[in-house]
């Protein structure tokens, strides 16, 4: 069974522009479908499709995911610059959730690069016991 999301968040390697989210007249709007593949505690495997939000500005080039959005509502990230080096300047801390499921996903991300933590997560009220992120068909590596 999957388990299907739609997350908006930022641009990951390429750009493709997504309307629905207003931003300044300087920054551009970009989405990236991901998977993230689970099995769960009790063997069962399941995956949440979702869809990364970026917001890229025009003058610096610097990307900020800042949005998630399911299919019953949009939520705000909690993006911050970091004490990283240069490469991963930005986290940002998304949580995608329903009824059953809560999986809070940290981004750690440079203009290049993304990475990614999970929380404490549940899917339909069952741990994890392991999990891989893909985006756009790319894995995305842990920290």
């Amino acid at each position: 069974m999957k388990t299907f999301f739609a997350v908006a968040l930022c641009a990951l390697l390429s750009v493709v522009n997504a309307a629905p989210v207003q931003a300044p007249a300087n920054s551009k709007i970009s989405t990236r479908g991901c998977e993230l593949n689970v099995v769960l505690l009790n063997g069962k495997q399941t995956t949440i499709e979702f869809s990364l939000v970026a917001e890229t500005d025009a003058e610096t080039h610097e990307t900020l995911y800042d949005q998630v959005a399911t299919l019953n509502y949009t939520r705000v990230c909690a993006t911050k610059t970091s004490a990283t080096p240069v490469s991963m300047p930005f986290e940002s801390i998304c949580t995608i959730s329903t009824d059953k499921s809560v999986v809070p996903i940290t981004l750690r991300y440079g203009q290049e690069h993304i990475m990614y933590h999970l929380g404490p997560s549940q899917i339909d009220g069952q741990g994890m016991q392991s999990w891989d992120l893909k985006c756009g068909g790319v894995v995305i590596p842990k920290y």
